[in-house]
């Protein structure tokens, strides 16, 4: 008789000691304390746990805690002005603990064999981890420096989180929730618009920018819930393909649904009245349509596109004066402020090249040559240019490395031909990192927990949907 041999269960008596004293110690805790306090404390601590309850629940798996993360990213509530502590970072923190908690209590399972090919550059990911946390010896602001990686540490977490747990389902999951994310960050925006500034709820995103930008789109330009227009944009950019992806994979209703919600994100970037992502979205939106449509509809979209060219030649005038209305002082304000900051970051990069200053050293680096226009900006408005100032070249490396592997494996893995919701959200990934990476060019938006957050997230899924486009190819089951 052959043995009916089976992989070991274990059941709740193999959980690790050290787990049951935890959950022990902290039963005990609650009620020592419930006793000690009082019925009206007791009644708040029950109040508490019932409320805790939909939230463990929300956590306790990746596909539902990487959907409520995506979600919050553009609704990051200041909790703390004085710690810099919002309610993105919070969420963090028990998604970790969870992924932690959900790794000590799970089943413990035979040895797979090692996959040849690993979902993350896990080897330089460590290194940069280490290189941001050393780099606080030597910055030259260690309380921005502290900040800005505790800031960066979160974000890389849940990427590598999500790079390790996305399947298909997942991934979608995760991208529309994105999506509709955004879509309650633009109805917010369009509100603000309606109303020409801010309302009482605005202090909540945005504690330290207050002032209305007024020196564009005739007189003001959105924020929404965020500190700057221009990281609104970024932000929006990155969105944007993702939607255009859930269009196309839907059918009926739902296609019209998300075809009005493109349409609204959309409007919703022209209203940030920023140059660099208007050009950047009809780029994108080019390239989306020469992927996904067909020879004819494309000649048929680029034969529309050059009678607009047309038009546009043709009332050149009224056109010209839009755009001088819109964007006035455009050169002083945008062209040669830039220009300034990236004369000013070659310098600062110049005298500690190796190392850098540490992350946000740009400011205290640059203080001494920044003068009239340029006292008050602290970024370079070019994220390349502000990497080697804050991390040198050697954290520079180490910095765009694992971002670069990452997308160049994601190049590989693109299928021009397949028009399924997999392939179309793989495209529509990839785009979105484009959009990090060609924005960066002109901004830095590290001073962003929203804008860093999704820019990290948009690589860990990108990770994660190579993975499984090499599986599909592989006639593997898409796990």
């Amino acid at each position: 008789m052959i043995a009916d041999v089976r992989p070991a269960r274990f059941g709740p008596a193999s959980l690790p000691t050290v787990a049951w004293v935890l959950i022990g110690g902290v039963c005990v805790a609650i009620a020592g304390l419930a006793v000690w306090a009082g019925p009206l404390v007791t009644l708040g601590i029950a109040l508490a746990i019932l409320v805790a309850i939909p939230v463990v629940w929300a956590i306790s798996s990746p596909g539902r805690a990487l959907a409520v993360y995506a979600f919050a990213l553009p609704l990051d509530l200041y909790l703390s002005t004085t710690l810099r502590v919002t309610s993105t970072q919070v969420l963090q923190v028990a998604i970790f603990t969870a992924w932690m908690i959900r790794l000590l209590l799970e089943e413990r399972r035979p040895h797979a064999p090692r996959p040849t090919e690993t979902v993350l550059p896990y080897r330089m990911g460590a290194l940069l981890i280490g290189y941001l946390i050393f780099s606080l010896t030597w910055s030259v602001n260690v309380d921005a420096s502290a900040r800005s990686v505790v800031r960066n540490l979160g974000a890389i977490l849940m990427a590598v989180y999500a790079a390790g747990h996305a399947d298909r389902a997942i991934l979608g999951r995760i991208t529309r929730a994105m999506c509709y994310g955004a879509l309650v960050t633009a109805a917010y925006g369009y509100v603000q618009y309606a109303r020409g500034g801010y309302d009482a709820l605005y202090p909540l995103f945005s504690p330290f920018y207050q002032n209305p930008f007024v020196a564009r789109g005739g007189g003001f330009a959105v924020v929404s819930t965020f500190a700057n227009p221009n990281i609104l944009a970024g932000y929006l950019l990155m969105v944007l393909p993702l939607a255009w992806a859930s269009c196309v994979s839907a059918a009926g209703l739902r296609r019209a649904a998300w075809l009005l919600a493109a349409v609204l994100l959309g409007g919703l970037l022209l209203l940030t009245f920023s140059k660099a992502s208007w050009l950047l979205c009809f780029t994108l939106l080019g390239l989306w349509a020469l992927a996904r449509l067909p020879i004819g509809a494309t000649f048929a979209v680029g034969a529309a596109g050059g009678v607009v060219a047309g038009v546009i030649l043709l009332l050149i005038e009224p056109v010209i004066r839009t755009l001088t209305f819109l964007f006035p002082d455009s050169r002083e304000v945008s062209v040669d402020t830039r220009l300034g900051l990236w004369w000013a970051a070659i310098a600062a990069f110049l005298e500690r090249p190796l190392l850098g200053f540490g992350l946000d050293g740009f400011a205290a680096a640059t203080a001494g040559i920044r003068y009239g226009l340029l006292a008050d900006l602290i970024r370079a408005h070019n994220m390349y240019l502000q990497a080697l100032v804050d991390l040198g070249i050697v954290g520079s490396v180490l910095w765009w490395t694992p971002c670069v592997l990452i997308v160049r494996r994601a190049i590989a893995r693109l299928n021009l031909d397949d028009h399924g919701a997999s392939a179309s959200l793989h495209l529509g990934l990839v785009l979105s990192a484009a959009a990090f990476f060609l924005y960066g060019l002109v901004e830095t938006l590290n001073i962003s927990n929203q804008y860093v957050n999704t820019s990290w997230l948009v690589i860990g899924l990108l990770a994660a949907s190579s993975h499984q486009q090499r599986r599909g190819r592989q006639g593997a089951p898409a796990a």
